[in-house]
């Protein structure tokens, strides 16, 4: 849904800037540009959201924050408003972030050590395969419906939809998100000090 999402963002914004508003590349970029911004500070924010609190509970406000951003450019593109379009784009770079870092964080906490890196791979190859299959999704609803509104509106179902998903999917770890399992057993302080042999004199 993160790939998913932020392809559709970026080109078909664009497109619709430059397509039915008729501005320059450049001004539907400096536009686009405002939902990249937020990023800088609340990638920072998120990942000490997640390390407080868990993984899951940023990321279902930020899911539910994307989502409503989401339908919020839907109707500004249906009403032909850059102003709302632009708002809402602010409002959907705030959230991304945090959809991002916690879960990776808490991918990268559910597997052993020695397997992080295959684990690692198996998210970008999902996430290139979600920025492939937005363009595809995304293209045809434009060239069959040419609304980018049903566009967005589409996208935002998306991200409803994992959120759902997120939402009501059992924990996969009973251990607490981001701590790595143990391989030995560790004795408490107080049995590692009566193991401790005695010193002699």
């Amino acid at each position: 849904a993160f790939q998913f999402n932020k392809i559709t963002v970026f080109v078909f914004c664009a497109l619709f800037l430059q397509d039915v508003m008729e501005f320059p590349a450049m001004t539907s970029g400096l536009i686009v540009l405002a939902g990249t911004v937020p990023t800088f500070f609340t990638s920072f924010l998120g990942g000490k959201a997640a390390d407080r609190w868990g993984s899951r509970p940023p990321l279902l406000l930020a899911l539910a924050i994307n989502t409503a951003a989401l339908v919020c450019v839907a109707l500004a593109m249906a009403l032909e408003n850059t102003t709302g379009v632009a708002l809402a784009l602010v409002f959907w770079g705030i959230a991304l972030p945090v959809i991002a870092v916690p879960a990776r964080r808490a991918l990268m906490g559910a597997v052993p050590a020695d397997q992080q890196g295959q684990a690692s791979g198996v998210n970008l190859t999902t996430q290139m395969f979600g920025g492939t299959l937005a363009m595809a999704i995304c293209g045809s609803l434009l060239a069959v419906t040419g609304s980018y509104a049903v566009v967005f509106a589409t996208n935002a179902a998306v991200g409803a939809l994992a959120r759902h998903e997120h939402q009501h999917r059992a924990p996969g770890q009973p251990a607490p998100e981001g701590r790595r399992p143990a391989h030995r057993h560790c004795p408490p302080p107080a049995e590692r000090r009566r193991e401790r042999p005695l010193r002699r004199r």
